[in-house]
């Protein structure tokens, strides 16, 4: 049996802390007050404008490398090709021969690797008994080298652009994982159809997770003001370019409401630009990026929260299963999402929330519109909405069901 003093894994992610992923940070928090101990294997280190505060109790177990060229990297790799030759070079090739398609994955790649090598010693020294990575690119892929160095198990989570940007050595990853978990049953079918020798029983839905308790339901109270709130990086598969259209659709009609968008982004200029040409200076503004705690006191005051996705161009990045709205259906908002990914599965037409066409500015209108004039409507959505985030979303559920499999390949080791 596994003792409380046995529980530590390693995290991978790309960057910590990272403010738009705190879904990783909110199932980190709840593994720690699992008595869980968790080292982060950051493989970049960004600095964020802005900060959860809980990021500070995991701050002095992070670990960051420096430069690729530097000693301890040197030292480390030495170490690996002289103790284990065949699997070092082994994995250098597969990495090679899994990326030579794509020569600009190839060379982020393999800047990774000298960094997963020298982690992958620390993980020797520390007895360390499994790995978990989140995002199934470079993050797995560290993970993948790890594993292959010390033959420590490994698990990842894949979310949405992780598998549909890029599908290179990913086979490599499902094959090589004990455990694979991902935020949609869209995703899962995507993964069978490109991959069909990977374990169909080894891939697991698992939502992106709100914590329940912190954002917790509150009944709409009846406001002077109708308020549309969205969220999310300002860029092109948001669909805030219809959610401004829509808004100019609404004030013509003469409808009081007041829209805010929270988030930044490469679109803040051109977003800006359309709002002034459409004369909504008064009606839409965006807010930036802000603090977890303005946030939620967003949410509080949102009478609908509006996402429009829409679908991917160009190789660009697609959304999954969006954090934003499970956070927003938690503290009961009626929902307004298209239907694309993972997105139904989670906003039911007529149920959970109302689901638009995407691109569609008529029936973003038409939604906007048809939540604004029935309260009653409203109500009915955002309760629904709060009871499917509580059974499939709840981070104690995730949680549980984490700890079961990330223990149980432990035993098994």
């Amino acid at each position: 049996m596994v003792k409380d003093t046995d529980k530590r894994l390693i995290y991978i992610v790309s960057s910590f802390p990272c403010y738009s992923e705190a879904f990783i940070l909110r199932e980190m928090i709840e593994l720690k007050k699992r008595r869980v101990s968790i080292d982060i294997f950051s493989l970049r280190r960004l600095h964020e404008p802005i900060l959860q505060k809980e990021v500070l109790e995991f701050l002095p177990h992070t670990h960051y490398l420096p430069f690729v060229l530097s000693f301890r990297i040197w030292i480390d790799n030495l170490y690996w090709l002289l103790k284990a030759p065949v699997r070092y070079i082994g994995c250098l090739l597969d990495i090679v021969l899994g990326y030579i398609k794509e020569p600009v994955m190839l060379l982020k790649t393999l800047g990774i690797f000298p960094k997963a090598a020298s982690f992958a010693k620390f993980v020797k020294n520390n007895r360390i008994r499994h790995i978990h990575a989140h995002f199934a690119t470079h993050p797995t892929t560290a993970a993948l080298i790890i594993h292959r160095l010390t033959q420590v198990p490994f698990t990842f989570s894949c979310h949405a652009h992780d598998i549909f940007y890029s599908t290179a050595f990913l086979e490599a990853k499902l094959l090589a994982a004990k455990w694979v978990f991902t935020v949609s049953q869209y995703n899962k079918e995507y993964i069978f159809k490109l991959f069909p020798r990977m374990d169909k029983n080894k891939l697991e839905i698992l939502r992106s997770p709100a914590d329940c308790q912190k954002y917790n339901y509150r009944e709409s109270q009846k406001q002077n003001q109708f308020i549309i709130l969205s969220v999310g990086r300002l860029a092109n598969m948001k669909g805030f370019f219809f959610l401004i259209e829509a808004c100019a659709s609404l004030k013509k009609e003469g409808l009081n409401f007041i829209c805010y968008i929270v988030g930044d982004g490469p679109l803040r200029g051109t977003l800006q630009s359309l709002i002034k040409s459409n004369n909504l200076e008064k009606e839409v503004r965006l807010l930036g990026s802000i603090r977890e705690e303005q946030l939620m006191e967003e949410y509080r005051r949102a009478s609908v929260f509006v996402l429009p996705c829409v679908p991917a161009q160009d190789r660009d990045r697609q959304d999954g299963l969006p954090a934003v709205l499970v956070e927003a259906m938690a503290c009961g908002i009626p929902v307004i999402s298209t239907s694309i990914s993972g997105i139904p599965e989670l906003v039911i037409n007529n149920a959970t929330g109302i689901l638009v066409t995407p691109k569609d500015t008529k029936s973003l209108t038409e939604a906007i519109k048809a939540l604004y004039q029935d309260e009653a409507l409203r109500f009915r959505l955002a309760q629904s909405a709060r009871k499917k985030v509580e059974e499939e979303c709840n981070i104690q559920k995730n949680v549980d069901r984490l700890m079961q499999v990330f223990f149980a390949i432990e035993e098994d080791v």
